[in-house]
């Protein structure tokens, strides 16, 4: 949709679509974010007029960045890159935002969240192979840190800094190749070549296996058909991840890394079936490695909703925030673990269901939406994650989601 050029009346018992402007400067913080977040729900509530819904966007967008709440201010750019034809890259718009405000000086309290916000912009960044714009991210998350004396990102910004360095020099040769994928003939290095890419560098391996299955290694090309086939018994499972683990013991550095990640996948998958000695013997390998060779981590969610509810996922616990209209049904977490949000707002993650291991960083999520009428946001953090279910319409849909931390 072009982005309206029309003016618009005001509508009664609404904010002024200039109150952005006109907004005193005396308004304390939280008055501007709730004026923020009252203008960005009339602009969704509002289905038919859009010239209406693009200045609503626009004046709670103005009033996030002026309140400085980020995390606002990046879900109504997300509302305007999705619903009308800006013209605008929201990554660049979002980290443009983020410099400037670091440049002008903004108050620690405002500049907090930066870190994180950026290097999921990094993430994003790097979903869609551009790994120039992923490294400027970190390059601010790491200044805007280092600004708040925040010593606990290092550690991250060393991996962050080291992947990118290796995925920019990896994909170069490929480059010319990446609009052809579609055309590689089967059994061909190339596909070969970028499916090693995808998997064992990026840890995408929904684009890897289908590559890696028309590539010229027979082994690989074996193993990824087996990947492929999706195995449904444990015994399968634990089967396809000890090939996985074996690829990883011939491997190095990000390779290892994703390899045993894979491997760790299907363990994980087999894991929830077993009982007694199999069990035990599988736990104890997946202990013998360090956190992050145990990502990514797949978090899946199938509930009804017939209302506005978030639910946030933490290393420790998982929450269910309820906002309006009707409550959600029964949830499913992973297909082990019911939860009744109605009942208990919040479970605790320990022993058997200990979904996320120790020093995970869930700003390296992403989302997959199998079911549901409406879009499910995903908001990250470091610390956390949150599903955003917003369902207006009347009566309940069932949704699903996926959420994968690489």
């Amino acid at each position: 949709m072009p982005c309206p050029r029309r003016r618009i009346r005001r509508r009664p018992k609404r904010p002024s679509a200039s109150c952005s402007s006109r907004i005193s400067p005396k308004k304390n913080h939280a008055d501007t974010v709730a004026l923020a977040a009252k203008l960005l729900k009339y602009g969704r509530d509002t289905k038919e007029d859009s010239a209406s819904r693009y200045v609503l966007f626009r004046e709670a967008r103005d009033l996030a960045i002026r309140a400085g709440d980020w995390g606002l201010a990046f879900t109504v750019i997300d509302e305007l890159a999705d619903q009308f034809e800006t013209g605008d890259n929201r990554l660049v718009v979002k980290l443009q935002m983020l410099e400037r405000a670091n440049r002008q000086g903004s108050t620690a309290a405002a500049m907090k969240a930066v870190p994180d916000l950026a290097l999921q912009l990094a993430g994003e960044a790097v979903d869609i192979d551009d790994f120039a714009f992923a490294a400027k991210a970190v390059k601010l998350a790491r200044a805007v840190a280092v600004r708040l004396n925040q010593p606990s990102y290092d550690r991250h910004f060393q991996q962050w800094e080291a992947e990118l360095a290796e995925l920019e020099t990896e994909i170069d040769p490929l480059k010319p190749l990446l609009g052809k994928i579609g055309q590689l003939p089967e059994g061909s290095v190339d596909c070969f070549n970028l499916g090693i890419f995808f998997g064992m560098f990026k840890g995408d391996w929904e684009r890897a296996l289908p590559l890696l299955a028309k590539g010229n290694d027979p082994r690989i090309r074996n193993l990824a058909k087996s990947d492929l086939l999706k195995p449904k018994t444990s015994a399968d499972q634990i089967l396809l991840g000890d090939r996985w683990w074996g690829e990883g013991q011939t491997k190095t550095g990000i390779p290892r890394r994703r390899v045993i990640q894979r491997a760790a996948y299907w363990y994980a998958t087999a894991l929830s079936s077993l009982e007694g000695l199999n069990k035990t013997k599988l736990e104890k390998r997946l202990a013998e490695v360090e956190p992050e060779m145990l990502w990514p981590v797949e978090f899946r969610v199938r509930v009804g909703i017939d209302g506005h509810d978030t639910l946030t996922g933490a290393a420790g616990k998982l929450t269910w925030n309820h906002l309006e209209a009707g409550g959600p049904s029964m949830a499913q977490i992973n297909s082990i673990l019911p939860w009744n949000p109605q009942r208990d707002r919040e479970i605790k993650l320990a022993g058997k269901t200990k979904l996320f291991p120790v020093g995970i960083d869930f700003s390296r999520s992403r989302i997959t939406q199998i079911a549901g009428r409406n879009e499910v946001r995903l908001t990250k953090t470091r610390d956390s994650f949150t599903l955003d279910f917003n369902d207006p319409q009347p009566g309940p849909d069932t949704y699903e989601v996926i959420v994968r931390v690489r």
